[in-house]
């Protein structure tokens, strides 16, 4: 039954969108790997196998003091701080990549404008194209 609910007329299948003039993903996987409180088990392994035996808590804790120390901050209230989303790509890999997507003019540490930028989208999510290449 709950197959066929997500399979149903009302699924999404919609394709995440992304303007490329208004937004940057950047490599963080060497800042994220570097901050104080990164468990080992994430910088030594999969991502799925590090998920398995670490408390995933503590690296999303991680992720939302990436920009601002202070941690995650409300969209509603631009006021509050800075907004991205991390990705974390290539989980079954022995070593992920993690990226910072945000907006171009969003204020960053100094230097991470000149990290190694990678498409906004991760390729299973970029649509039908990026399947035929699987």
């Amino acid at each position: 039954e709950e197959v066929h609910r997500l399979d149903g007329p009302k699924a999404n299948s919609a394709f995440p969108t992304c303007n490329e003039q208004d937004e940057v993903a950047l490599d963080v996987t060497d800042k994220v790997f570097s901050m104080d409180g990164c468990p080992e088990a994430f910088k030594a392994q999969s991502f799925i196998d590090a998920l398995a035996e670490e408390n995933g808590g503590a690296i999303l804790s991680l992720f939302g003091q990436l920009v601002n120390k202070g941690g995650y901050q409300e969209a509603e209230r631009p006021d509050l701080g800075p907004h991205y989303e991390v990705q974390v790509r290539d989980i079954r890999a022995s070593r992920p990549l993690i990226v910072l997507r945000t907006q171009k003019t969003q204020k960053l540490p100094e230097g991470w404008m000149d990290l190694a930028q990678k498409d906004l989208l991760p390729s299973e999510l970029r649509g039908p194209e990026s399947k035929k290449a699987k």
